[in-house]
């Protein structure tokens, strides 16, 4: 299942990550840049996929965290070209789309996922919190390039 509000999460930060025309940009010294805070956002659609993906082995999924400056650091994204980035974050969330939608209800409901206190969440949860990460990013996106004024 996936509701409408999702989809429109999806397609307004992918609306907003094609139109940037200077992906090095940050809101400030220490913040991460556009081309990285899209590189934590392949991360974090990696990190779904695997939680969705371990679903059916077990009722109960616990993955490692992970830190997420660490992962940005080490995956160099600086260094990368940001096209082809917004093209595997595109295509892998493409991916995970189409599967939250041809989760059940019951799938939603009885699959969990541990949280690092020990407490378990179901996949409906997860599933909103991925959508709600990714609109805090497309605000942090859009701050950036406010701040800059090269978004036209």
């Amino acid at each position: 299942m996936l509701r409408q509000e999702n989809l429109n999460q999806y397609e307004n930060t992918k609306q907003l990550h094609r139109s940037v025309k200077t992906p090095n940009l940050r809101y400030n010294d220490s913040g991460w840049t556009i081309k990285q805070i899209l590189g934590h956002m392949i991360d974090s659609c990696s990190m779904n996929h695997q939680r969705i993906g371990r679903r059916k082995q077990n009722a109960e999924v616990s993955l490692p965290g992970y830190d997420q400056d660490s992962f940005v650091l080490n995956m160099r994204y600086t260094e990368m070209e940001f096209a082809e980035m917004l093209l595997l974050w595109e295509s892998h969330n493409n991916i995970l789309l189409k599967v939250f939608s041809l989760l059940t209800e019951s799938d939603l409901d009885n699959s969990t996922f541990t949280l690092k206190d020990g407490t378990g969440k179901p996949y409906r949860w997860w599933i909103d919190s991925y959508f709600e990460h990714m609109q805090k990013h497309e605000k942090q996106v859009s701050r950036i390039l406010k701040a800059s004024n090269s978004h036209e």
